[in-house]
Formats: structure tokens, sequence, C-alpha cells
């Protein structure tokens, strides 16, 4: 008798069927509770009885995964969007690793410059180094002033001249891999406290980061994300700090948005935004899932 290659297959899925009614009735209070029939993994779960194509689990025998090719990962993963902060001795508490021009002086946890330079003078950190082509935030004090401007500089590219009492900050695109300077103008008079600079280009790995929480604490830069998955769905939570008003100032050409425009975030401080991605692998095809959560 001749057999068709579907009833074969008809009788092999029979087969299977029945071999796997009976694994799982011999798992039922058994360990590790998990068995391979075929292509499927079977398992006894409380009570509850699952099935697991192989594929999705990797390469196992008796449930021992040797290869995840699946995400299975939905713990919530708080991503420090903020990189590291790169000056070294920033709140001045020595005279050391700054390099002072003319006017300068480090003393009393800060420093100062006197207005006698007659002309530009810089006060250089030789402490970290910027990656050239990448985004930072730098931030400083100034008090006592009196007069002139003071600018930072990084990586070859000059912020805002400041000359007003308070805490500042830039967010600057390097071009070089040149130190932070403070550099203050001919008149400059006033003092400096809490210099720093962080890398803001957020790196995400799907493979950690399923779901994924971010605190808004400059105007990021969003990188391609890595190990995407075709059928992915992926979730970012995003809240914004007690400043509020950040937002994501580009995003990788992976990250698709309807009409080619990405959301705006909701600026009020500590509100939360909750974005949804669904990825065919090359893309990620967003939209907001809620928006001003408080």
């Amino acid at each position: 008798m001749v057999h068709s290659a579907q009833s074969i297959q008809h009788e092999q899925h029979d087969k299977e069927r029945i071999m796997a009614n009976q694994t799982l009735s011999q798992l039922r209070g058994s360990s590790p509770g998990v068995a391979q029939v075929g292509d499927v993994i079977y398992g006894i779960r409380g009570t509850t009885p699952y099935g697991m194509l192989a594929e999705d689990v990797g390469s196992a025998v008796f449930g021992v995964a040797k290869e995840r090719t699946k995400q299975w990962n939905f713990d919530l993963a708080t991503l420090s969007a903020l990189g590291p902060d790169l000056v070294l001795n920033g709140d001045f508490a020595t005279d050391t690793i700054w390099t002072k021009g003319t006017g300068w002086t480090i003393s009393g946890l800060a420093a100062h410059c006197d207005g006698t330079q007659g002309g530009n003078t810089d006060l250089t950190n030789v402490g970290g180094t910027p990656e050239s082509g990448k985004r930072y935030i730098v931030w400083f004090t100034l008090s006592n002033w009196v007069a002139g401007t003071v600018t930072p500089v990084l990586g070859g590219v000059a912020g805002t001249a400041r000359n007003t009492n308070g805490t500042h900050f830039d967010q600057i695109t390097t071009t070089g891999t040149g130190d932070l300077i403070l550099r203050g103008d001919t008149d400059f008079d006033g003092t400096i406290d809490d210099a720093l600079f962080h890398l803001i280009e957020v790196d995400v790995d799907l493979d950690d980061n399923e779901v994924t929480e971010i605190l808004m604490e400059a105007d990021f830069t969003m990188n391609a994300p890595t190990n995407m998955k075709a059928g992915g769905v992926y979730t970012m939570i995003i809240t914004q700090d007690a400043v509020g008003s950040w937002d994501f100032d580009s995003w990788a050409a992976a990250y698709v948005w309807p009409g080619g425009t990405a959301p705006v975030l909701t600026a009020a401080a500590g509100s939360i935004d909750i974005l949804r991605f669904n990825c065919d692998g090359v893309n990620m095809y967003g939209y907001v899932w809620g928006a001003d959560y408080s």
C-alpha cells in the first residue's frame, strides 16, 4: 500500500501527540518535569501542562537549553542612560588635575578667576577624555560673578558663554577628543564649582532590555538597538526627572514612527510616557502606548 507524503506526515503527528500525552502523564509529580518529544519540549508548570517548540529555547535535552534563540526575559531593566561623570576632581577638592591659565586659582573647594588675565584664560581638566562624534552634557556652577563670561569647551566644541550665577549645562556633540575647558574671557571674574560632563547617548541591548525603564536627565540620543528579533514586542517606560522638559534629541534610523515623526515626551517633572515597538528584525515600529502618567 502506497502512502502519500501528507498521510505519512499526519501519522507522524498522531504518534507524537500520543507520545506527548504519555509524556505529560509521566511528568506529573516528577522532577525536573520536562521532556522533549520530536520538535516540542513538554513540561508541567504547577499542575498545568505546556508545550514549546524546541527552537524557541535552543537545542535542549530534557529541558536543559544550550543556546537561547528567542527572547523570554520580561523583567524590568532600568537603564542607566546618563553615562558616568568623566571629570576628575570636578569638586576642586585638591589643587590637582586642572591646568590653570593666568588668573585662575583653586582653593576652598572651588576654582577662582580674578579678572587679571588680560585675555582669554583656560581652566583645563586633564582627567577624562571624550570620544569624537559623541554627545555629552556639561554642567558647572558659577558663583560670585563680577564681570565677563565663562564658556565650556569639550572635544573642540564651545558651549554657551555664561555671565550669571547659577548651575548651567550645555549639550555638546564633540568633533575631537579635547579635554574639558572652562574658558574665561578677558574680563571674567568669578568662581566655578561642581564641573562635570557625561555621555548622553542611549544603547539598548534588546536581549537584556525587552522592557526598559529610562530616567530622562538630559536630551538623550537614542542609538540603534542591538539584538533585534523579528516578531519581538518591546517596551520603554520613560520618566522625567525632577527638572523635566527633557526629550530625545534624535532616534537612530532603526526606530520608525507613524508619519516619520517621533513623539514629543510629556514635559512635566516626574511624568511617565510608555512607548511600544513592534520589530521585524530590521526596524522598530514605535507608537505611544500611554502618555502623561503621574
